[in-house]
């Protein structure tokens, strides 16, 4: 996916429990640029049937790079927590 400075981006992560998508979660996410961290521990969004997403901001884009995020949620009935 191609991007530029300054335009919002948008991460997502898919959750389930025993292979079906787990919604009702409390999910957090780390954004880096590179070993940058830019976001920690903010709060993600449920979409619905186990996706949720965050949203980073368009002033937080602010040069080139590769933008990676870690979703993570404590729920221990998950089939993987990050």
């Amino acid at each position: 996916m191609l991007e530029q400075v300054g335009n919002a981006l948008t991460f997502l992560a898919f959750y389930t429990q025993s292979g079906e998508g787990k919604t009702g979660l409390t999910v957090s996410v780390d954004v880096r640029r590179g070993a940058t961290t830019l976001v920690s521990a903010a709060a993600a969004s449920e979409i619905g049937g186990g996706l949720y997403s965050y949203t980073l901001a368009s002033g937080s884009v602010s040069s080139e790079g590769l933008y990676t995020a870690v979703f993570r949620t404590t729920d221990a009935t998950v089939d993987q927590k990050h």
